[in-house]
């Protein structure tokens, strides 16, 4: 007997390994361990177990149990129903595996089996309702186009990843899979220019699935492989970075005394905006020849309206001309790397013309390898019609004619 719920499993391999623990576990003895049954995958959360054994052993149960493990936690009981029940209802909670063991009580409390820590489990079910990622890549491989898929899933299922080509008339059709590599695809040069829809599911039935335009993705891959080296920015001295916040820039010129004891004249005090780096110092020139009458003269400063020093002015030049060389490189690198995508689109449609001839020379050969072979047979042919059309020649003596 075997009764399912409309939200059950679907496949009849679960009935079958909870009807087999129903009616074996009585006899069930250390020497003859069960097997551990395989792992079944399912992206339902909420599925019945049937109970499937013969009515003779059901009138000798008061109960059945069902114990649940999830991962390396430790077996709980489930439910416990009457020996008439047909079925048992779980529900996961999250995605994980599961392990089911079903155990029988009979009227004198006596437990089969008695210990479900030394028992395989009856049925592991992996839940599983997290769609699987594709990770879509193509390139040209030994001149021929191959498409890349890569599933991202706990469970993956890589046979089941298709690649269809739909083409400008509307058509489907599926793209050979490259022999001895799953996930990847042979691609014609018809192909390249097409739409491709790969699809895929993992193991518990969970599909994805990619549009894709393969000449895309081989201009990305070969311009991630031909790349230009970036050019190196043009820095300027440290002496003429442009200052982030305005700035004066202060010259000291402070002359030798005359005595030691003489008190230096007092430095102007420092504004909020001469403490931005860099600050440039002018060396102080060599003392002038003086005389004891002669008392030190300070060097007069050429201070413009702005009250910018004639070397501040000559920085802020040298600075302005800098920024527009670099200004200038940048341009130039941009157009170089302009040119540079160009070329490398130039030598993506080089590679998939190449692709093309390189299938037609394959194609020459194979028909210059046939056409001997079919020259012979042609000439065979020729000779046996002409040996069946020859007259048979007499084998007994000629006789003349009277």
């Amino acid at each position: 007997m075997r009764r399912w719920t409309a939200r059950g499993f679907k496949m009849a391999m679960l009935s079958g390994v909870l009807a087999w623990s129903a009616a074996s576990s009585r006899a069930q003895t250390p020497t003859a361990p069960r097997p551990t049954p395989g792992r079944t995958y399912t992206k339902n959360t909420t599925f019945s177990l049937p109970i499937q054994m013969d009515d003779a052993v059901r009138t000798t149960l008061t109960e059945v149990q069902l114990y649940v493990k999830s991962g390396p936690h430790p077996w709980v009981l489930h439910e416990s129903v009457a020996p008439s029940a047909s079925f048992f209802t779980c529900k996961a909670p999250a995605d994980g595996e599961y392990q089911f063991m079903l155990v029988t009580v009979d009227r004198i409390g006596k437990r089969s089996p008695a210990d479900i820590e030394v028992q395989p489990p009856s049925l592991r079910v992996v839940v599983d309702t997290t769609p699987p990622a594709l990770d879509v890549s193509a390139a040209i491989e030994n001149g021929a186009p191959i498409l890349s898929v890569k599933m991202a899933d706990a469970n993956a299922d890589l046979p089941s990843i298709q690649a269809i080509v739909t083409t400008n008339d509307g058509e489907q059709r599926a793209v050979s899979p490259a022999p001895g590599r799953p996930g990847c695809f042979l691609l014609s040069t018809a192909d390249v220019a097409m739409h491709v829809r790969v699809a895929g599911s993992d193991l518990a039935g969970n599909g994805a699935s990619r549009d894709v335009a393969p000449r895309e993705l081989i201009a990305a891959a070969a311009w991630s492989t031909a790349r230009p080296t970036p050019m190196p920015a043009k820095t300027m001295p440290p002496s003429v970075l442009p200052p982030a916040t305005p700035s004066v820039v202060t010259a000291s010129y402070r002359p030798t005394l005359q005595n030691p004891q003489d008190a230096a004249p007092a430095l102007p005090k420092k504004t909020s905006y001469e403490q931005i780096e860099p600050r440039i110092e002018i060396p102080s020139p060599p003392p002038l020849p003086q005389t004891r009458a002669e008392a030190p003269i300070a060097p007069a400063k050429r201070v413009d309206e702005a009250g910018a020093t004639e070397e501040h002015k000559k920085i802020i030049a040298e600075r302005d001309e800098l920024r527009a060389q670099l200004a200038l490189a940048q341009r130039e690198r941009d157009d170089l790397n302009a040119k540079m995508t160009d070329r490398t689109n130039e030598v993506v449609e080089l590679r998939v013309q190449l692709g093309m001839r390189m299938q037609e020379r394959q194609q020459l050969a194979r028909e210059l390898q046939q056409l001997p072979r079919d020259v012979q047979a042609l000439f065979a042919r020729i000779e046996a019609s002409l040996q069946a059309s020859a007259p048979v020649a007499s084998s007994g003596p000629l006789m003349p004619r009277p």
